[in-house]
């Protein structure tokens, strides 16, 4: 192996060879294992995990306002209320949004303005689980949806975004006895609309013949009883938009 070396050099030099045998693979750097994960810190998985942001601050909705001109809204205080109980006032312009605070545990709706017949959106912020609905039962006075924002949740947009009530001619359109007529008198609670385009409460039959035509139990109430989806929202906070 070594033929110019003394016997002794050759002895060591047997020797260091024969330990380097040895040293070398434990000094070798291990091969992963084929499907082993890279392994993070935790303080740089944190960077990859989703995170539940709260747009509402704590427990509320975001209320947003899509239509072209400035729209006022009343919440309501009370399961099933009535135009009798409005606890807040929000005015919003063109496109406009901001954020409406709620105590957890409340119940309650949201509409425009402070008369009816009109588009409800039912509130239940129940801690951990807040949840909202859009219903017709009440009559329609346009479009609006709910949706929730917490990390994990459905975040399926229920309600609708067509203004089915506006007045038109054509297959789609409501028809004229489906419409509240200003003056007359409903026992439904609080004060009655004057505006002239406003579906009557869905009860009525031509105006449950129009919406079941054109909308879904599913999406919205247009009666009561089951079959309709909630935005159930883990961090108290949903997004309620009107059109």
């Amino acid at each position: 192996m070594f033929p110019q070396a003394s016997g002794t050099l050759r002895s060591l030099l047997s020797l260091c060879f024969a330990l380097s045998s040895v040293v070398a693979p434990a000094l070798a750097v291990p091969t992963p294992a084929e499907h082993s994960s890279p392994w993070l810190p935790r303080s740089l998985k944190s960077l990859f995990e989703p995170r539940d942001t709260n747009p509402c601050g704590g427990t509320g909705f975001v209320l947003k306002n899509k239509a072209s001109y400035p729209q006022t809204f009343t919440v309501f205080n009370g399961k099933w209320s009535i135009v009798s109980d409005p606890i807040k006032t929000i005015t919003l312009g063109a496109q406009g949004s901001q954020v409406v605070t709620l105590t957890p545990g409340f119940v309650g709706h949201v509409q425009r303005g402070a008369v009816l017949p009109a588009t409800w959106v039912e509130l239940n912020m129940v801690p951990g689980g807040s949840d909202g609905d859009v219903s017709l039962e009440i009559g329609c006075d346009g479009a609006a949806t709910v949706q929730a924002t917490g990390a994990g949740d459905d975040q399926t947009v229920w309600g609708f975004t067509t203004n089915v009530n506006q007045r038109c001619t054509g297959p789609k359109c409501a028809p004229a006895d489906a419409y509240y007529v200003p003056g007359t008198y409903e026992d439904i609670g609080g004060a009655l609309t004057s505006a002239t385009d406003v579906l009557d409460i869905s009860s009525k039959a031509p105006v449950q013949a129009f919406e079941q035509q054109q909308l879904a139990q599913a999406y919205e109430y247009l009666l009561g009883g089951t079959g309709t989806n909630q935005a159930i929202s883990s961090n108290n906070c949903l997004i309620i938009t009107f059109y």
